[in-house]
Parts: C-alpha cells; structure tokens; sequence
C-alpha cells in the first residue's frame, strides 16, 4: 500500500490493478485496471496516479504494449499509456 502525498487517499495493490481509498468515511472511492502493478507514483495535487506494470497492457486500437499509465484520480480514467522497454524504470518516471 501506499499514501498519496497530501494524505488524501491510500491505495492498495491487488492482481487486477489498485484500489484507491479514502474519504470521510474512508471507504473504496476508485479502481484503476492496470494488472500486475508494481509501482505507483501520484502527482503533488493528487490529481493524477502514474502505474508500472511489467505485464503490459496491449491497446487494442494501436496493439502497443503499454506499461505504465497515468489515471486522473477524481474520475478514474485513463489519461495516457506508454510502452517501455526492458526491465522496471528509474521510479518515478514522471515529474
């Protein structure tokens, strides 16, 4: 598991992606599908969750393997994908 920077919210690691708690009443507010993530950065605002997985996701209108994803935190969409090569990359990969 891991703290957003502010303290706003607690994601949580699972097979199928990351669960995204938080609240007043503390309780799941999000899922970002993204299997086998390993590494997960949020943007100072918390606005956006960057993902690392090394199973890649294959996008089926391109057929790029994408490995990491940012997500907008407040409605849970995905905002972009990035394929990368080789092993896990310096974390974070994105400022």
């Amino acid at each position: 598991m891991r703290w957003s920077p502010l303290g706003s919210y607690l994601c949580t690691f699972h097979q199928k992606g990351i669960a995204l708690w938080g609240g007043e009443h503390f309780r799941q507010i999000q899922r970002f599908s993204h299997q086998g993530v390993q590494l997960v950065d949020f943007s100072p605002c918390e606005r956006y969750l960057v993902t690392f997985s090394p199973m890649p996701v294959s996008r089926s209108d391109t057929g790029v393997a994408e490995s990491v994803i940012v997500w907008d935190v407040q409605t849970g969409a995905k905002k972009r994908g990035f394929a990368v090569d080789g092993p896990a990359p310096g974390w974070p990969l994105l400022k």
